[in-house]
């Protein structure tokens, strides 16, 4: 039984984990971020992040999606008033 409901976030596109469940510990942190990259391979523009777990591999995540489209990345934030995702657009271009 997962711990949240993620289907909402379907609205947005399929859903892809990047890893499975638990925390990425120190030594396996280079194989972690070669699974990331791996699934993330295909990451464009158009498609969103869904930030769940562990910090270390949402921010490998967002770095790594980041680098694949110079910088833009969109995010999904669950706004509980409409009780649905909504997308976040963020470009690190302007932060340089």
């Amino acid at each position: 039984m997962p711990k949240y409901d993620l289907s909402p976030a379907a609205a947005h596109g399929r859903l892809v984990y990047l890893l499975g469940p638990g925390n990425i510990f120190k030594d396996r942190m280079d194989q972690a971020t070669r699974q990331i990259a791996r699934v993330l391979n295909d990451y464009s523009e158009d498609d969103c992040l869904l930030a769940v777990g562990d910090p270390v591999a949402i921010a490998a995540a967002v770095m790594i999606a980041g680098k694949r489209t110079g910088g833009f990345v969109r995010l999904l934030k669950w706004d509980r008033l409409s009780g649905s995702y909504e997308c976040f657009r963020v470009n690190s271009n302007v932060a340089a």
